[in-house]
């Protein structure tokens, strides 16, 4: 797996994980919530036996990325479309795990992107009939605890 740093446009950089040979065509893999691009690892090596160019990446605030204040989950796919521009890539498909899943969805409002596939997504925030939070690990409830009391309290 070779890891780089992506410079973006707004000068922010972005921890990128790669495996097999940059093309037209590339599967992107979004981690789950918390995580990072290292989750994926051992699926990057199985898309690259496939001769498939596999991208995994850190959000911004995990892993080494940068962070974005006010990020969205489809805000996010401008980061996407960004590196799919610097490799090269005209094609791909999104691939999302829990947290990741709305992130891989929201790859979908990209030109390049012709598909998406999530596991063990996570359902709509604020729903009358979900508890959000319910089966999920500690480190979630701390996360989007800290994450509903807003900007301040996630960025401590």
């Amino acid at each position: 797996m070779h890891k780089q740093m992506i410079t973006l446009a707004d000068g922010r950089e972005i921890e990128v994980h790669t495996l097999g040979t940059p093309g037209p065509n590339a599967i992107v893999f979004h981690h789950g919530t918390p995580g990072s691009a290292l989750s994926w690892q051992s699926w990057l090596d199985e898309a690259a036996a496939q001769n498939v160019f596999a991208i995994a990446y850190s959000r911004p605030g995990y892993g080494a990325s940068a962070r974005r204040n006010g990020r969205t989950v489809i805000s996010n796919s401008t980061d996407i479309a960004e590196v799919l521009n610097h490799f090269g890539v005209s094609k791909s498909v999104s691939i999302g795990w829990s947290g990741g899943g709305p992130h891989a969805l929201a790859d979908t409002t990209l030109p390049q992107n012709v598909g998406a596939i999530t596991l063990a997504g996570v359902g709509e925030f604020g729903a009358s009939d979900l508890d959000f939070l319910e089966g999920m690990g500690e480190e979630n409830h701390i996360e989007f605890g800290a994450a509903i009391k807003g900007e301040a309290e996630i960025e401590k």
